[in-house]
């Protein structure tokens, strides 16, 4: 791209005559709202959304307030140097300015102006929207490299560490308090199979997962056990020696702390071990696939706030251990959560399944999940769909929130876009585990401006 400014020209005749009075309107609401428009004309044109920046925001709205005084709609001459001051790498600026009634209306005056609308799906990554007056607005667009940090509508908190297990250990430090916890779990960093069903167990007891290597575990991870559990507590241990070694085991032991081992020949079993932690008696089970990991972790909130066990289950047949306990426990409603092609509708009718929650794909499984044991929520979790880490971890903060855990793509995704919509203005914040490799600030600005 150049390295300058490439500036929208539309006729000022036609902003002009468009002009209706704009009295009463939040001017920070329209700034958000013609983000949020602007980044609705890419998401249907299958590009990447924008990131907002304070410093380009704060650019276009001087430049906004300096129309209004003047009564002259015009172009900031000096907008490619004030933006270069602000990201000095940035490699190409555009600019779009009206006057009209409100967003909707400048958005559609974008829209219909080729060169404004060629800057709305130009080739930028981050934006500012700044508004003044009744209604003076401008848009400043930025090329520049990819993963400088944006501000949302919606606050996000973001939980990440260097690595996978720092990452659960940053979760834990900001969600759980001293002596808190009845009981958390370590479960192994690199392997889902035991993990899964290990987090609803978490999050039912207070206490956050917690990951390790198979063959030993960080002096920092013992720590945070011995911080977070009452003195009566139990760290609950996915999985037999061969997930998580005595050497681990010996390390909690070596601080005082008392051990129990969640283990059976397979992951099946595994399941049915922590559903008996979970509730003996349950009114409710959950099933969910236990080849991959996505809709187990996507259950894994509802799981822990009902005390619901979540079974795994093959797509296309029930394993034994799973058969044993639903026969054991013939008066639990069953709800298989995710579609035919993780649980066969054969599966299904064989479980006695009375409901199905899913979506298309992992990520509107998740949806689905937060619409029907959620319908309100003050606020969201959020983590990479992409590996299990990440939303594991999550699972239990969430719980505690009693928030959903939504499951982002690197990408747009139709489901969750529509979701957003929905329950953006309910909202008072959003909390993403994991760093921006994970969950892309793209995506974050999709959802929560």
């Amino acid at each position: 791209m150049r390295t300058r400014a490439r500036i929208a020209a539309l006729a000022l005749l036609l902003f002009l005559v468009s002009v209706a009075p704009a009295g009463g309107l939040d001017i920070v609401d329209q700034e958000w709202d013609l983000v949020a428009l602007v980044n609705r004309s890419r998401f249907d044109a299958g590009l990447e959304p924008l990131v907002v920046r304070a410093d380009v925001r704060a650019i276009a709205r001087t430049w906004s307030a300096t129309m209004a005084a003047t009564g002259h709609l015009a172009h900031n001459r000096q907008v490619f140097s004030q933006v270069r001051a602000v990201i000095p790498s940035a490699n190409a600026v555009g600019e779009n300015v009206a006057r009209a009634s409100d967003a909707a209306r400048v958005h559609q005056l974008w829209t219909e102006s080729a060169p404004h609308h060629a800057n709305m799906l130009g080739g930028f990554r981050y934006l500012g929207a700044g508004a003044a007056g009744e209604l003076w607005a401008t848009a400043v667009f930025v090329g520049a490299p990819a993963g400088l940090p944006g501000i949302t509508r919606v606050p996000v908190r973001r939980l990440a560490g260097a690595d996978a297990i720092d990452t659960a250990l940053v979760v834990s430090r900001a969600t759980v308090a001293d002596r808190a916890a009845d009981a958390l779990v370590v479960a192994r960093a690199d392997h889902f199979a035991d993990a899964l069903v290990g987090a609803p167990l978490a999050g039912a007891n207070g206490g956050p997962v917690l990951l390790a290597a198979r063959d030993g575990v960080r002096d920092a991870v013992v720590r945070e056990a011995r911080r977070v559990l009452r003195s009566t507590g139990t760290i609950y241990l996915m999985g037999g020696p061969g997930a998580l070694s005595p050497a681990l085991e010996a390390a909690f032991a070596a601080q005082g702390l008392r051990t129990q081992r969640v283990a059976g020949m397979d992951r099946y079993q595994t399941a049915v071990k922590a559903a008996a932690l979970l509730a003996p008696a349950p009114a409710t089970v959950l099933l969910a696939s236990g080849e991959a990991f996505p809709d187990a972790l996507s259950a894994g909130v509802p799981a822990a706030v009902h005390r619901m066990p979540v079974l795994l289950t093959g797509r296309d047949a029930l394993p034994p251990p799973t058969v044993a306990y639903l026969e054991a426990h013939r008066a639990a409603r069953r709800v298989v959560v995710g579609g035919p092609a993780a649980v066969s509708e054969a599966v299904a009718r064989r479980a006695g399944a009375a409901e199905r929650v899913a979506g298309s794909n992992r990520y509107a499984t998740a949806v689905r999940v937060a619409q029907r044991w959620f319908p309100s929520p003050g606020g969201v979790w959020a983590a990479t769909g992409e590996r299990h880490q990440d939303a594991l971890v999550g699972v239990p903060a969430a719980a505690r929130s009693r928030q959903p855990l939504l499951l982002l793509p690197p990408a747009g995704e139709r489901t969750l876009y529509d979701y957003s919509r929905q329950v953006l203005r309910g909202l008072g914040q959003a909390t993403a585990v994991g760093g921006p490799a994970g969950v892309r600030e793209p995506v974050l600005s999709l959802l929560f401006n």
